[in-house]
């Protein structure tokens, strides 16, 4: 029953531009199996356990590193775990909502709310719980949204005109990490002298070579230089399939010349989809250049991630 409740209230929520690439049958199967999984993370102790010996805590309680189902009142549920930025210990701990059949933007009592979630928690004090939105939408005052969920199907966007300077752009699939050490010198350049750029995260040697075993690494070449790096990983996220934006960088020299849309055009253009497989990737709100990159080929707002302070 309340499986089919998480189910219902997703489904509705999800943007009719996706759903027009994704039968309906198909995408409830989908929110099936992911909210079936966390369900069953309630019971989960091995996999708590895991958690808690990776994360340098004093709490050392099994239980309060599992999922766990709240009842918020007036049949509104919710299904969170306790989180870590970047699962370090040093920043304060936050709580995850991973499943809800309520609409926490618009929800009447949010004081209460808090006060339930927190009390669950408070051996960590968590400083804010961060929870997902299907659908482009105001939020208020209180809410900060700190990543847009950007989407597009990626046989229609193959469809879209070719932007300018398309035919400057080289990519191709790289097979081992030889590029790494010239990829961490620029962009630790960049977020040296770039402000936008200052709390981005560098990809690590270990996160390419998962790529590699899960995914596509491009190398960008402009003039016959190394201008950059794409890399996509094939996943599941928020229910659709496809492959997801797991780093987008153009080098200094290559920045603020128009190529940044030809290079995501063409890394789309060499994938091999199926009809219903999609485009995705989180953008921050306040990069706007990476935004209108991705519009420009054809991808839109699907959904946000918000953050709510206890």
């Amino acid at each position: 029953m309340l499986e089919e409740q998480f189910i219902e209230y997703e489904f509705r929520k999800v943007p009719l531009l996706v759903k027009k690439h994704i039968e309906s049958d198909k995408l409830k199967k989908n929110l099936k199996d992911r909210i079936g999984k966390r369900i069953k993370f309630i019971s989960d102790n091995e996999t708590a356990k895991e958690f808690m010996s990776i994360i340098n805590h004093a709490n050392k309680i099994t239980e309060d590193y599992c999922y766990h189902l709240m009842d918020i009142g007036e049949s509104n549920s919710l299904i969170s775990r306790i989180n870590f930025e970047e699962i370090n210990p040093v920043k304060k701990p936050f709580v995850t909502i991973h499943l809800k059949n309520f609409d926490i933007l618009n929800y009447k009592d949010l004081e209460n709310m808090l006060k339930i979630i927190y009390e669950r928690y408070k051996r960590f004090s968590p400083e804010y719980i961060r929870f997902f939105e299907f659908g482009e939408q105001e939020a208020g005052q209180n809410f900060e949204r700190v990543d847009n969920f950007v989407v597009g199907n990626i046989n229609n966007i193959k469809k879209h005109p070719q932007p300018e300077r398309y035919n400057e752009v080289e990519i191709n699939k790289v097979k081992d990490l030889s590029f790494y050490k010239k990829y961490f010198e620029e962009y630790t350049k960049l977020k040296e002298e770039e402000k936008m750029f200052e709390t981005e995260r560098i990809e690590s040697e270990k996160d390419f070579e998962d790529y590699l075993a899960t995914g596509i690494i491009y190398k960008i070449k402009i003039d016959n230089e190394f201008a950059g790096i794409y890399a996509l990983k094939k996943i599941n996220m928020n229910s659709l399939s496809g492959f997801y934006v797991v780093e987008q960088v153009l080098f200094k020299n290559f920045r603020g010349h128009n190529f940044a849309a030809s290079v995501q055009k063409k890394a789309i253009d060499n994938l091999t989809a199926d009809n219903d497989e999609f485009i995705y990737g989180n953008i921050y709100p306040k990069n706007k250049a990476s935004l209108k990159t991705a519009m420009k080929c054809g991808r839109y707002i699907a959904g946000s991630y918000f953050k709510l302070k206890f």
